[in-house]
């Protein structure tokens, strides 16, 4: 019993071709030697053909915090003219460039600002009006003492 070189399978003496692969089975043959390398002809020269490049566009960061300021600038506005000035007026400024901030978080820290500078502006223009009105109290009670001890 012989054995085919291809799969191993049993080949019966006499058989040119294995009955499971179908490899020719050649006692008698003399191994053939392994092909040689046939020299490629180099390829012929194309040039490559032109692509479309979209022109280079730097990325746009897009802020996602979609807030308005209508309502700072207001507030702003109102803290100016009505209570505190300078705290209006530093207010009003943070709250109009928040817009030009390069990321929502610094736009939000700027609106932050000029709401806590709104309020601490409108705070001590509470607490002038408290200490006014107690000065005045105190002005008109001593005005009324004074003058009735003159009187007297």
């Amino acid at each position: 019993m012989a054995f085919c070189p291809n799969c191993g399978a049993e080949v019966k003496e006499g058989a040119a071709f294995c009955p499971s692969c179908g490899a020719p089975v050649n006692k008698a043959a003399e191994p053939t030697p392994a092909p040689q390398p046939q020299p490629q002809a180099a390829p012929a020269y194309t040039a490559p053909q032109p692509q479309y490049q979209a022109p280079y566009q730097a990325p746009v960061q897009q802020k996602a915090s979609g807030q308005t300021n209508t309502g700072m600038l207001v507030f702003s506005i109102i803290n100016m003219l009505i209570c505190n000035f300078i705290f209006g007026l530093i207010a009003l400024i943070m709250t109009v460039t928040a817009k030009d901030k390069p990321t929502a978080e610094e736009e939000a820290k700027a609106l932050k600002t000029a709401k806590t500078l709104n309020i601490v502006g409108i705070v001590l223009s509470a607490v002038a009006v408290i200490i006014g009105i107690i000065v005045w109290v105190i002005i008109l009670a001593a005005g009324g003492a004074a003058s009735a001890w003159a009187l007297s």
